[in-house]
């Protein structure tokens, strides 16, 4: 059952420049304190890891990250910039992680989740459909991140090391019609990891027997329509009870409103098998 937030929840909805304009849904939620990837089935994932890769010119790196792209058929990648795990990014501690990136997909996904490390101020993440911004966030739907969340979760050198920033994975779920094809991270200082995309929606027909698409993984943010007035919050994820059963998320926290998106009609979708990508 969907229940409406209370009207000071809609207004700072609004008065963070949400422009909702077509039919759609996207809900969005963060994984457990120290989780570094997502739970979402059939999945292909981004680490951005090669022990070379920081030793190569910028064209030798977007030409090796677009042939691991291209051998999944997911799309390609530019403007990508690569650094060396660090106290702010690099998920497990090791490898590498990016700051600004564009990924254009070969079909629209409804799904997209990305481990979000040391946000803050400028960071932006924008979805786009048929060259149409369709969605943009900031760092403001970090901010009911809890206390575990701050300082660097990684066991080893850079751990609980910079204790002012959050660290998060974030899940982006499209329902009833939303989809995107481009994704653009942007801003100064936007540390992020392990892209993670879905064509079909989650709780779809592919995946009808284990999943539901009004119970989604982790701590919910909010739910977001083409009507601001219908933007709803769904009881039956962020109870306790129900974050309690789940593996990777732990009891749920405050809810923030306050996110920026704007939806449009989706596309066609289409399956694609599990694949971590190193």
């Amino acid at each position: 059952m969907l229940k409406k937030p209370n009207a000071l929840a809609i207004l700072a909805l609004i008065s963070s420049s949400a422009t909702l304009c077509a039919v759609g849904e996207l809900n969005v939620t963060f994984s457990g304190a120290r989780v570094l990837t997502s739970s979402v089935a059939d999945t292909i994932v981004f680490t951005f890891d090669n022990q070379n890769l920081l030793s190569w010119s910028t064209s030798e790196q977007n030409r090796w990250l677009n042939e691991t792209a291209n051998s999944t058929g997911i799309g390609t990648f530019s403007n990508v910039s690569f650094h060396g795990a660090d106290v702010y990014g690099g998920a497990g501690g090791t490898g590498n992680y990016i700051t600004e990136a564009t990924l254009t997909l070969d079909a629209p996904a409804s799904y997209f989740g990305l481990w979000w490390s040391a946000g803050n101020g400028g960071n932006v993440l924008d979805f786009y459909l048929s060259d149409t911004l369709v969605a943009s966030f900031t760092s403001n739907i970090l901010n009911s991140l809890g206390a575990e969340y701050y300082g660097n979760p990684i066991l080893g050198e850079f751990y609980q090391q910079n204790m002012a920033e959050p660290y998060a994975f974030i899940n982006f779920y499209g329902a009833n019609g939303f989809a995107f094809d481009k994704i653009v991270s942007s801003g100064g200082g936007f540390e992020n990891d392990n892209w993670t995309i879905r064509n079909p929606a989650y709780g779809s027909a592919l995946y009808s027997s284990t999943e539901s698409p009004t119970i989604l993984p982790g701590t919910y943010v909010a739910s977001l329509t083409s009507d601001p007035n219908s933007t709803t919050v769904n009881p039956n994820i962020i109870s306790a009870p129900q974050l309690a059963q789940a593996p990777d998320v732990p009891e749920a926290s405050s809810i923030s409103y306050a996110i920026m998106a704007g939806l449009v009609l989706a596309g066609a979708m289409y399956r694609r098998r599990n694949s971590k990508l190193v």
